[in-house]
């Protein structure tokens, strides 16, 4: 969760010699200095190609399942303390 909290996804367009258009997803540079896996350099190691983004799946369904654990676990929580507050309320 701590690297897709770093992830910042923008609204961006795209240069004429690459199509045109308006388009959303990140800026590669930033990727890199969290996911460097994913991303693609220039020969220079300093401009970023591209981002994987099939590869950033992986990071995504992991911080998926990370929250889902934390959202199981608070449950789990107010199950119990549901059952408190009734113990205390039926005394």
């Amino acid at each position: 969760m701590d690297k897709i909290g770093l992830l910042n996804p923008v609204y961006y367009d795209w240069k004429k010699e690459y199509g045109s258009g308006h388009d959303l997803g990140f800026i590669a540079e930033e990727v890199g200095k969290v996911i460097p896996e994913v991303v693609a350099w220039e020969e220079n190691k300093i401009d970023a190609k591209s981002v994987d983004y099939a590869r950033l799946n992986a990071i995504l369904i992991a911080g998926i399942k990370e929250q889902q654990k934390k959202i199981e676990d608070q449950q789990k929580q107010i199950e119990e303390l549901k059952a408190e507050v009734e113990k205390l309320k039926s005394r």
